[in-house]
């Protein structure tokens, strides 16, 4: 994770966690029929309290566990607690359910010596699992919310040895778990294995129920525990909105190794009328697209992948607002109109844009056959912005994001990542989402000479942004002095664009840039590789008119 550490006596915690909110919670007023759930992190604390949640809702003690339950009420997590948790959790309905990863010495004291009938169920982990489970969630959580850089993410060997050595969050794990084990005695807790849940789960439900003083039938016991096994909570937490809860569960083994099985971004592709794409672009939407409703004013944007998306759709917003004719463009702007991005969009992009204000900026990466007739075959005044880039430049770039883009969203496990032979040769032969490249440029070059488009390649923007942004402007229909033309190519230039984009807290928008170079391909490219690439460009585009700059 990206927040800083610091040492509270002798124990590493996270700046999300105040020294004031330590400073307070051994005086913590705790009520007679709270609940505590104690873990060391990734030892199950949100698959009990889901337990806990569901027995005390058939008992009809929690009608809405949701709005009992506290998790890590130490924290304070940024953009989303207004107040720190425990203080929080003083207006939350009784019985209140509240987690914590606090070792004992600094947990409340009428938890670490309970009085009346609080209960407190503390679960613990074998630390080799627990250890593994940590060091990918961490890599997960930092690429969802920090840096996402692949080279200054700490190594497994680094972290091992750290955590070996007691220098993590929350302290040694074996301190953690003796100071809680000198509890075992005592009437008001009950301690589980997570190995225990993951082997028999009916069974640690009913001693979770018999603890709780609620009576339970055994149907009502299978049915929780049905409910609550791993994968049902992993399949409805992995395609959940919140992207905190998306990352809880991974694999839940015991003695994982350290690896993991890696899809594309963990999507699968299928085939779509001959053509690859990723399961977040469904075919319901690939069949409805070619009769999508093109209004009279829409600027389109079509491109091949990493060939200058997102850098047009940047300079046509900005044209279009010195124009006059946009107050603020990101609201009028949709990327990738075929995509549905888990766990960023509600709906698909194509039906979001329906309540997007004119004029609308759609960008696609889809090729020619499978793209709205209104803009195969355009009518009026629509605008069509075709932006294309030398296919070696396009598959060295598409590599290094796939490679970014799996680690962020899917696995952080190198060695499983397809080599860049594989790659590139698997690029030559069209096995890639969005099918063949020369085919996508070669459908979207038949319309040329149509006065609805403009045709623009990203070497002449690397080269003379000025003249492109003049371009665009002309061809938008908008009159920009030559002083607003410089403006908006300064403010757009790869570098501007790079650092603005590299610092935000947008997990996809940070990998959008990474050199942006023309010929960057030398430093990949192998001599058989250039041979063969140049073969099929010789062979694909000879006598089309269609060039490209490779240096």
């Amino acid at each position: 994770m990206t927040y800083p550490y610091y040492d509270y006596k002798g124990v590493l915690f996270p700046d999300i966690i105040s020294r004031e909110t330590l400073d307070v919670i051994p005086d913590y007023p705790v009520r007679d029929d709270d609940i505590f759930i104690l873990t060391y992190p990734k030892s199950g604390a949100n698959w009990m309290m889901e337990i806990v949640g569901k027995v005390m809702k058939a008992v009809g003690k929690m009608t809405t566990p949701e709005k009992h339950t506290t998790w890590c009420f130490e924290l304070q997590m940024p953009g989303l607690d207004e107040k720190p948790r425990h203080v929080l959790a003083m207006d939350s309905p009784s019985p209140r359910l509240i987690h914590t990863h606090l070792p004992r010495q600094l947990a409340p004291k009428m938890v670490t010596n309970p009085q009346g009938k609080v209960n407190v169920i503390v679960v613990m982990r074998n630390p080799k699992d627990v250890v593994v489970s940590l060091f990918h969630y961490d890599k997960m959580m930092d690429m969802e919310f920090g840096s996402g850089d692949l080279e200054t993410l700490e190594s497994w060997d680094a972290y091992a040895t750290n955590f070996l050595e007691g220098k993590c969050q929350f302290g040694d794990i074996y301190d953690h778990a003796l100071g809680w084990w000198k509890m075992k005695d005592d009437r008001h807790f009950l301690f589980l294995k997570y190995e225990d849940m993951k082997k028999d789960l009916r069974s640690a439900v009913s001693d979770i129920a018999v603890f709780l003083d609620t009576s339970l039938d055994q149907a009502t016991v299978d049915s929780i525990a049905e409910s609550c096994t791993f994968n049902t909570l992993k399949a409805a937490w992995g395609s959940s909105d919140n992207a905190m809860k998306k990352h809880i569960c991974r694999k839940g083994h015991l003695c994982d190794p350290l690896s993991v099985e890696l899809g594309v971004v963990n999507m699968a592709f299928y085939e779509y009328k001959g053509i690859l794409f990723p399961e977040n672009i469904s075919k319901d939407t690939l069949d409805v697209i070619p009769d999508y409703p093109v209004r009279d004013d829409d600027i389109f944007i079509l491109t091949y992948p990493k060939s200058g998306t997102n850098w047009m759709t940047e300079i046509v917003g900005k044209v279009m607002k010195a124009a006059g004719k946009m107050a603020d463009p990101e609201k009028h702007v949709t990327w990738c109109f075929e995509l549905q991005m888990r766990g960023l969009d509600e709906k698909p992009r194509h039906v979001l844009a329906m309540d997007s204000p004119s004029p609308r900026i759609i960008h696609t990466h889809l090729p020619r056959q499978l793209a709205p007739k209104m803009v195969t075959n355009p009518q009026g005044k629509v605008k069509v912005i075709v932006v294309m880039r030398n296919p070696k430049d396009v598959v060295v770039s598409f590599y290094h994001y796939e490679k970014k883009m799996k680690t962020e969203f899917g696995s952080i496990d190198q060695e499983s990542l397809k080599s860049w032979d594989a790659y590139a040769t698997d690029f030559l032969e069209g096995n890639c989402m969005f099918g063949d490249f020369y085919d996508h440029a070669l459908g979207w070059w038949k319309m040329k000479n149509d006065s609805h488009f403009l045709f623009l390649k990203y070497e002449d923007m690397k080269k003379d942004l000025r003249s492109v942004v003049s371009d665009v402007a002309t061809f938008l229909e908008t009159s920009l002095d030559q002083a607003t033309v410089d403006s908006i190519a300064e403010s757009c230039t790869f570098n501007s664009l790079k650092a603005a984009w590299d610092s935000s807290d947008d997990g996809l928008k940070k990998h959008l840039c990474r050199k942006g170079v023309i010929g960057d391909w030398k430093s990949m490219f192998t001599p058989e590789q250039n041979e063969a690439y140049d073969a099929k460009h010789k062979l694909r585009l000879e006598g089309t008119g269609l060039e490209f700059d490779f240096e």
